[in-house]
C-alpha cells in the first residue's frame, strides 16, 4: 500500500477503533451470505451478520486486528464462521504491506468438505478480497 508503515498502522487503528472495519467486514461477509443464500423474505430475516472487533495490538513492526464474523439466524448453519488477523508490516519507506490470515472451519463438519464446500471457498476468497481491497483503499487513501 502507498502508506508509510507508522502511518498505515495508525489508520488501521482508526478504522478499529472507529468502527469502520466492522462495518467493512459486515458488509463484506453479508454480500457472501447474501451470495449463498436464496433471495426471499426468510432467508433475509436469517442473514443477520455478527461481526466483532476482538483484538488490536500495535508494535514498531506491526499492527493486528483480529476479526470473528458468523452469520447467525435460522442459516448460521449453513455459512462458516471466520476468525481472521488483518496485519499492516512495513514494507520500504513508503509503503506498507496488508495482510489477511483467516481460518474458517467447513459449516457441516466432514460433511461439509464436498462439492459444497468448493463454493464455500470460491465465496470466502472473493468475500476476503473484497474486504482486504476496501480497507487496503482506505488506508492509503482515507475519506
Amino acid at each position: 500500500m502507498p502508506a508509510a508503515f507508522r502511518t498505515a498502522s495508525a489508520r488501521l487503528a482508526n478504522l478499529a477503533r472507529g468502527g469502520s472495519l466492522l462495518r467493512i467486514s459486515e458488509d463484506a461477509y453479508g454480500d457472501a451470505a447474501g451470495r449463498l443464500l436464496q433471495a426471499g423474505p426468510a432467508s433475509r430475516a436469517a442473514q443477520q451478520i455478527r461481526a466483532e472487533c476482538r483484538y488490536l495490538a500495535t508494535g514498531s513492526h506491526s499492527a493486528v486486528v483480529t476479526l470473528h464474523w458468523e452469520v447467525t439466524g435460522a442459516t448460521s448453519v449453513q455459512l462458516p464462521v471466520l476468525d481472521a488477523d488483518v496485519t499492516v508490516l512495513p514494507a520500504g519507506d513508503d509503503s506498507s504491506l496488508l495482510r489477511f490470515d483467516g481460518a474458517y472451519p467447513a459449516p457441516l463438519g466432514s460433511a461439509g468438505a464436498g462439492p459444497d464446500s468448493i463454493i464455500l471457498h470460491h465465496v470466502a476468497s472473493a468475500t476476503i478480497r473484497t474486504f482486504a481491497d476496501r480497507i487496503a483503499d482506505l488506508i492509503a487513501a482515507p475519506a
